[in-house]
């Protein structure tokens, strides 16, 4: 027998519709506020394993320790290489810049280190280097670089190194290497192929060391160490401003200091909680990324329920921006991570909590703010925005 007869089955359908419609129009008027891109959906998970989180970052190039020796991944074609060390010799993390491969070893953690590099052939499938070649030798052995917090480094033609009461840089173009002495030791050094940047104490009694570069882009009668008078350490460099973990205060913040500029951001009022002593920046342009523990950023980036200070997420700080630019990147946006995010240009890489090779690129499309998420804010920013030109003054 049919339980529903034929007008009321029909009204009973009209009002299903009218359920169904009105719970689609609620579900639609809580999400369509809601981010529809963040930095975390853009992730890309390369599945590739680096030996530990040491990164070194180039021209859409990475270089990072693996079983073999040296891998190299390439984001553009999504390709893939490793080769072995020099013959012998046990390495320290590997660096990149451009086609030129460099690392530092020794035979054995104690012995004195050489510097070597080889070169990447030119192409689109990223391919195994060219031989070896070593450029320096008889730096300190491998534990006594690591404590002084920095391996060799390369950036363009230039290579720099640490030592003791001294550092020194190597130019591929002239083949020559200059030793720069330091009246205290130097730690943490760094170049964008032009400044060295570096964090040493004024003297040896001092309670903090501060920020110093040197600029060899000048006449070599004219080169001296600049001291900032900035107290902190671990410096990152590149297009003139030092990016650095600011200690001048009870808890470490972040900071930075333009050098062309003479103008420095306020000490300790970094962008977000503390920045423990691993953690150290890597700046581009006007991008500073960091690494920033659960607690501090207040979210569970890793999803596991917890939020811990011993894990943790992906932090950027947008300086010098414009007003409508978020300072950081928003913590719902942020990905969990290991170790320390190195940035180039608008890629920003680093190891997951997975253990394997990511990368996000920043800012995404649509996300005018630059704050991780494509939301309504971006889109009134453009509304506001709308048929301005570049002559105007409003935009």
């Amino acid at each position: 027998m049919n339980m529903f007869p034929g007008t009321l089955l029909r009204a009973f359908e009209h009002r299903w519709k009218i359920v169904a419609l009105s719970v689609l129009l609620v579900g639609l008027s809580l999400t369509i506020y809601t981010p529809v891109k963040t930095v975390r959906g853009l992730l890309v998970n390369t599945g590739i394993a680096p030996t530990n989180n040491f990164l070194s970052v180039d021209a859409g190039r990475v270089a990072f320790i693996v079983s073999s020796g040296v891998g190299i991944y390439d984001i553009n074609s999504a390709s893939s290489t490793s080769f072995g060390n020099p013959s012998g010799v046990l390495a320290l993390a590997p660096q990149i810049s451009g086609d030129r491969v460099l690392v530092a070893g020794a035979t054995n953690i104690t012995s004195p280190v050489t510097i070597y590099y080889c070169t990447l052939p030119h192409a689109s499938q990223v391919q195994s280097c060219g031989s070896w070649t070593a450029i320096v030798s008889g730096l300190p052995g491998i534990v006594a670089l690591a404590g002084l917090g920095s391996f060799p480094e390369i950036f363009g033609d230039l290579v720099v190194w640490d030592n003791v009461s001294s550092f020194g840089f190597y130019r591929f173009s002239s083949g020559l290497a200059t030793t720069v002495p330091t009246n205290t030791q130097a730690h943490g050094l760094t170049t964008n192929g032009a400044i060295i940047a570096f964090s040493a104490k004024p003297t040896s009694t001092s309670a903090s060391e501060t920020i110093r570069f040197y600029d060899t882009s000048v006449p070599s009668g004219s080169r001296s160490i600049v001291d900032t008078g900035l107290a902190g350490y671990y410096p990152s460099v590149t297009q003139y401003t030092i990016a650095f973990n600011d200690n001048s205060t009870t808890v470490d913040h972040l900071r930075y200091y333009d050098i062309l500029r003479n103008q420095a951001s306020s000490a300790g009022a970094g962008p977000a909680g503390t920045i423990s002593y691993a953690n150290n920046p890597s700046i581009w342009g006007n991008r500073i990324v960091f690494t920033v523990d659960e607690v501090s950023d207040n979210f569970d980036c890793n999803g596991d329920g917890t939020k811990s200070a011993t894990e943790f997420c992906l932090g950027y700080w947008n300086i010098r921006g414009a007003s409508y630019i978020a300072t950081t990147l928003s913590p719902s946006a942020a990905p969990a991570i290991k170790g320390t995010p190195v940035i180039y240009d608008n890629i920003v890489v680093f190891v997951g909590s997975s253990g394997t090779l990511q990368y996000v690129t920043v800012p995404m499309q649509g996300d005018v703010n630059q704050d991780g998420i494509v939301n309504t804010t971006d889109k009134t920013d453009v509304t506001n925005c709308l048929n301005q030109v570049l002559k105007g003054s409003v935009c």
